[in-house]
Order: C-alpha cells, then sequence, then structure tokens
C-alpha cells in the first residue's frame, strides 16, 4: 500500500472514529425515539411522545405511514386531539386535530390528508369553532401548511433532522417520559396517535365560577366582528371534497362558558349567524352545545377550553353513531334550527352554575 493510500485510509477511520462519537449515540437516540414521527417503529423508548410541534409531527406521520387504511378524517383544534380516533367504532380514522389550527387551513390539511391517502375520504369529521367566523389573525407563529409539506417531502428530510440537536433534546425527553411512564403536561401522544393527560388543574373550580356572566353587566353595542367571507370558506371545503361526506360538529363547550358567551346580545347575534351559515351550506351541523351532565361538571375539563379524554370518547361516540342522547348531541338542520336556538338559549338562560 502506497503512503498516500495509507494516510488517506487513516484519516477515513480516523474521522469515522470521531463522527461516530460525537454524533452515534445523538442519530441513535433521535432514531429510536423518533420524535418527529418519521419512522413508524415502536419501542419502549417512546411510548410517550410530546406534542410540540403538531403540524410537522402529524404531516409526517400521514407522510411516512400508509393512509390507504384509514376511511374518514378527523380535523379541528387542540379539542380535537383529546377525541381520540380509537374510540371510531364503524371506521378507521385518522385524527388531523391541530393546536390553534385555524378555518382558513382547514381545506389545505383536508387536501394533503387526501393526496397522501390517494383517494377521497368517505366521510370528513370537521370541528367549526365558536369565533371561527371571526376576521383572520394578520400573522401566525404557527408553520403555515406548505412549510410542513414541503418540509415533510424535502430530499433526506427524514434522516437529516436525526443530526439536529433539537431532535435529539426532544428524543431525550421523550425516552425519560416513557421510561418513567409518566409525563406532567396537558397532553402526550402514543405511537398511534392517541392523545393521553395527566394533567390536573387544582383551580378548575375557581375558572368555571369566573366565567359565570355578571347579570349586571351592561354589554357595548358594537357589533362582533364577523369575517363577511367565512360562508364562502365553509363552501370551499364542501365543493372541493363533494365525494365526502362532510360532518360538521360544534367545538365541544363547557354550559357555563356557553353561558357566558350568549348572555352578550352582540355576541348571541353573531352565534345565530353562525349556525345559519354552516346549515346553509351543509345543510346540518352536529351541535354538542347544551347544558348537561358533561358540560356542567368541571370534574371533565381541565380547563376553561379543553376536556380530558374519557369525555372526548362520549363526543366521538355520538360522532360515529354508537351513542345517541339528544341532551349530548343535537343535529341541527333547517327544519329545526329555530327551535333549537330558541330553546337552547332558555336552557342556558335558566341555568345558574354554583362552583
Amino acid at each position: 500500500m502506497s503512503p498516500y493510500a495509507k494516510w488517506l485510509l487513516t484519516s477515513l477511520i480516523t474521522f469515522l472514529i470521531l463522527f461516530t462519537s460525537i454524533f452515534g449515540y445523538q442519530i441513535y437516540t433521535s432514531y429510536t425515539v423518533d420524535p418527529l414521527w418519521n419512522f413508524t417503529h415502536d419501542n419502549e423508548y417512546n411510548t410517550i411522545q410530546v406534542g410540540f410541534d403538531e403540524r410537522q409531527q402529524k404531516t409526517n406521520y400521514i407522510t411516512n405511514r400508509p393512509m390507504k387504511n384509514y376511511d374518514d378524517l378527523l380535523i379541528g383544534t387542540s379539542r380535537v386531539t383529546y377525541m381520540n380516533q380509537s374510540g371510531f367504532e364503524n371506521s378507521k380514522v385518522y385524527n388531523y386535530g391541530l393546536s390553534a389550527l385555524t378555518i382558513q387551513d382547514y381545506n389545505d390539511y383536508i387536501s394533503y390528508a387526501e393526496d397522501q391517502k390517494g383517494e377521497d375520504f368517505d366521510q370528513i369529521y370537521m370541528e367549526l369553532y365558536f369565533n371561527s367566523f371571526a376576521p383572520p389573525a394578520e400573522d401566525s407563529t404557527y408553520v403555515k401548511p406548505e412549510e410542513a409539506f414541503d418540509t415533510a417531502n424535502a430530499f433526506f428530510y427524514k434522516y437529516k433532522s436525526l443530526f439536529s440537536y433539537d431532535t435529539y433534546k426532544k428524543a431525550s425527553e421523550n425516552k425519560d417520559y416513557s421510561l418513567g411512564e409518566f409525563h406532567e403536561g396537558y397532553r402526550t401522544y402514543n405511537r398511534a396517535n392517541e392523545v393521553s393527560t395527566t394533567y390536573v388543574n387544582p383551580k378548575i373550580n375557581d375558572l368555571f365560577r369566573l366565567s359565570i356572566p355578571d347579570p349586571d353587566t351592561i354589554y357595548s353595542t358594537k357589533e362582533i366582528p364577523y369575517n363577511d367571507q367565512y360562508k364562502a370558506i365553509l363552501e370551499t371545503i364542501r365543493d372541493e371534497h363533494t365525494d365526502s361526506k362532510i360532518i360538521p360538529f360544534t367545538d365541544p363547550m363547557s354550559a357555563v362558558r356557553l353561558k357566558e358567551y350568549l348572555a352578550n346580545p352582540n355576541q348571541l347575534e353573531a352565534y345565530e349567524r353562525w349556525f345559519e351559515e354552516m346549515v346553509e351550506v351543509y345543510g346540518q351541523v352536529y351541535s354538542f352545545h347544551s347544558v348537561n351532565e358533561y358540560t356542567i361538571d368541571p370534574t371533565y375539563w381541565f380547563d376553561e377550553l379543553h376536556f380530558y379524554p374519557n369525555l372526548g370518547d362520549i363526543f366521538v361516540a355520538h360522532l360515529d353513531g354508537s351513542m345517541k342522547n339528544e341532551e349530548i348531541l343535537t343535529i341541527v338542520t333547517s327544519e329545526n334550527i329555530d327551535t333549537y336556538l330558541t330553546d337552547l338559549k332558555n336552557e342556558v338562560q335558566a341555568f345558574q352554575p354554583k362552583y
């Protein structure tokens, strides 16, 4: 062997030793735990996964797994993440719920999921949250849909991400949570995109009590901002997914929060317009807005907006049709919308919370 060849071989071996010693454990940990959901393996180190960038993680998930296995799609805000997809008994559903997802981005995520599936979903369960009718915010700190899609499909991305220190840091945290079988936070996922939480809010009764509207409040006569393009947004989603049955449903809401909203005459006017437009576009809307044993009981909720997964299972069962309780779910159509809104208003006014 020539001196040059010997030098080249020695340099290569030295480089590999240094590379392995510096990056080997980091890459191994990042791959084994897979906090970005780029791979499909399960093990004792990744049973608990923190949702630190759900837009990217859930997009990576469906980019790297066969979507043909899914019949239906569930999409919405962070509330929807607590409605676990395994609760659907009559079909296989992918939960594309994302924190602070706005109605303006729904269609992009639905279309991307369809592209990954290679065909239309049979049904699209779509949360339409109160104030989705508000004018869109001028800017957002969240990743834009196209950025998440481009990243997930970038050449060699899933492997390049293994060299990132941020990936390694998240992997190490998830590994510790998994081995300890505990995470004290709002929500974590398992490898099947299912959410759980151990979080207990000791101030939940106080939060509910503070939401009770003061009957002596004098409300402003200023109109609630309403996006005049809202109905068009709903129509676009409908018209671009005509081969899917779209099942819109209202955001599950505690009774005290509903009472707080509807106590304001201007907000009530916007609320009624919202229902009218949803029904005009989709023919019906599944409404979880009511006063019942679950919406009045703080033990089912850990803050003003979010419920525990056990209550999410009940909401899922009603969407799926495996449970039917008119006190929990009302299917609102053009035939019963006036009666529903009148009855709801009376029901909410009669509700006198004591927390």
